[in-house]
């Protein structure tokens, strides 16, 4: 891949090397854009995901994935790891367990695009982009139910999240 890449996902990982080739794949299938993946081994100790780790290789033409080793930081400091060498024009932060939907990284692009085009002298930090989520059942190895997205997103302003947001609205990091 010789562009930059659109996006930068990183993904930090302790122990959770059993996770990285799903995490990978779901990714790739997320966009078809070039974009870069960060695994940062936090400190790794466990040999199965010490094993996955020196055989991580790209999902897909489009991606490239770089593997970042540091001491054990914890998620923010494995996450500000990832950003201080990540390449793209936008950064998604992902955890080692889990998965994007297929499209989703195309989906958001195209939304953080639309909202600098259409305010080309605002900051991009004003844009905010949603997805959706499934939960995932370790011991069963079944997914929940995907929540209706399109219902769910249907009148979200950025006003109504800051009204939210005191009130149980959960928005994890990536």
């Amino acid at each position: 891949m010789t562009s930059r890449p659109i996006v930068s996902v990183i993904v930090p990982c302790f122990n959770q090397g059993h996770f990285l080739n799903a995490c990978l794949e779901s990714v790739a299938r997320s966009t078809n854009q070039p974009h870069e993946v960060l695994v940062i081994n936090d400190g790794s100790t466990a040999r199965p995901t010490l094993n996955a780790l020196n055989r991580l290789r790209p999902a897909a033409a489009h991606q490239i994935v770089r593997l970042v080793n540091q001491a054990n930081a914890g998620l923010p400091g494995a996450r500000n790891s990832g950003l201080d060498v990540a390449a793209g024009c936008y950064v998604k932060f992902l955890d080692a367990d889990d998965m994007l939907i297929p499209g989703s990284l195309d989906i958001q692009v195209q939304h953080l695009e639309q909202a600098r085009a259409s305010n080309p002298t605002q900051p991009l930090r004003t844009a905010v982009s949603l997805g959706g989520y499934r939960t995932f059942d370790d011991s069963s190895g079944a997914y929940g139910r995907p929540e209706d997205q399109a219902n769910w997103a249907k009148g979200f302003t950025f006003a109504r999240m800051a009204n939210e947001w005191e009130r149980g609205l959960s928005v994890p990091i990536h």
